[in-house]
């Protein structure tokens, strides 16, 4: 990534006196400035109220697969312990 820096640009950045604002770092303004945080709750929980019959069949799926031990094989743990190496918890 070092290499990409190109040193004529920084030379020209470093040559340059740097200016001066009088004013601060924000410019004073006569405007009343509303700084409130606004959140909507009512599209997050009706998205949370919607589950899809497909995402309840798959975790059925899993709930079945993992009761009968189809899922505790040697690969399918070797799979598991590589991924939580590659990607962490």
């Amino acid at each position: 990534m070092i290499q990409n820096i190109n040193a004529n640009t920084i030379q020209e950045i470093l040559s340059k006196p740097a200016q001066r604002n009088d004013q601060g770092a924000c410019p004073g303004s006569s405007a009343e400035v509303d700084a409130t945080l606004q959140i909507q709750y009512a599209p997050l929980v009706a998205e949370a109220i919607q589950t899809s019959e497909t995402d309840l069949e798959a975790v059925q799926r899993a709930k079945d697969l993992l009761a009968s031990g189809q899922l505790d094989t040697i690969g399918n743990l070797r799979q598991a312990a590589q991924d939580l190496l590659d990607h962490g918890v």
